[in-house]
């Protein structure tokens, strides 16, 4: 049932800059239905953020394309989380 270690590997790229590398989601998390998290911090970001998902092997088919199921985006100079010391 689901997806099996070395189905859906693929690089994650953050603003053009490779931050996972042959990431394989099931291998890493050692089975399906498991949550995983993985946090980039210092990603400078002025206008657009560019997230990338990158497949592993060429031209992969439905069951070998990389997968997200969420994403969670902070920005760390809002006076919210600074305590109001927002960077100038």
């Amino acid at each position: 049932e689901g997806d099996k270690p070395s189905q859906r590997v693929f690089d994650v790229k953050l603003q053009d800059k490779t931050v996972l590398k042959s990431f394989d989601l099931v291998a890493k998390c050692g089975g399906v239905k498991t949550a995983h998290v993985e946090e980039f911090t210092n990603i400078a970001v002025t206008d657009t953020l560019l997230l990338e998902l990158l497949p592993a092997r060429p031209n992969p088919d439905s069951a070998h394309q990389p997968v997200i199921n969420g994403i969670e985006v902070l920005r760390t100079d809002a006076k919210e989380i600074t305590g109001g010391m927002a960077a100038r």
